[in-house]
């Protein structure tokens, strides 16, 4: 192990990149603790609705900065971002239409004050449903959008805000798919061997 700041392109380049896929391992880990504790809850007698909620946002927060870490934020920069970050996704195998690159549902979530104002304004009959485990069938609210914030369907494993839905198997899914090959990336040096 070399102890030498790096100061050559290449190693600072090798830095770069094994400082995002250690970023995106911890990540990768703490939405699947997220995403098992969210199973647990939904099926602990009585239901921990609390629990399933704080684990459904620690999921979403956790997939969002995993997206963040991939492809940049949506900003006008996201273009620059998402290219430079290439070498990253090609490292571990992720393809730009990968699950991981949808945060439809936690920007809702997020911006949730929003999401209320907007509510407020357009919903004609001030009905809201939020926070609601079961398929969206079940909810006789009106137009989902902007009557229906969060909703998880056990079931089909998918969290909707509005009209969005985040399908959490194939999120998952992804996430054990790629994790492999990332912690061995991860735990690469930077330096030339």
């Amino acid at each position: 192990m070399s102890n030498e700041t790096p100061d050559d392109e290449e190693t600072l380049k090798r830095l770069h990149m094994r400082v995002f896929q250690r970023h995106l391992l911890e990540q990768f880990d703490f939405a699947l603790v997220a995403y098992n504790s969210m199973r647990r809850a939904n099926i602990s007698l009585p239901r921990d609705s609390d629990g399933l909620w704080f684990a459904m946002q620690s999921l979403l927060t956790a997939t969002a900065n995993i997206k963040k870490a991939l492809w940049g934020i949506n900003d006008a920069k996201r273009e620059a971002r998402a290219k430079a970050r290439e070498p990253l996704r090609r490292s571990i195998g992720v393809e730009d239409d990968s699950p991981l690159n949808d945060t439809d549902v936690r920007n809702a979530v997020d911006h949730v004050d929003e999401r209320i104002d907007t509510w407020l304004r357009v919903s004609k009959h001030h009905f809201i449903a939020d926070r609601s485990i079961g398929p969206p069938s079940g909810f006789d609210i009106g137009p989902r959008e902007p009557n229906m914030f969060r909703l998880y369907d056990p079931e089909a494993d998918i969290v909707y805000f509005w009209e969005k839905q985040f399908n959490l198997t194939a999120i998952v899914t992804e996430i054990l798919r790629v994790r492999p090959a990332l912690a061995i990336e991860a735990a690469k040096p930077h330096w030339k061997p």
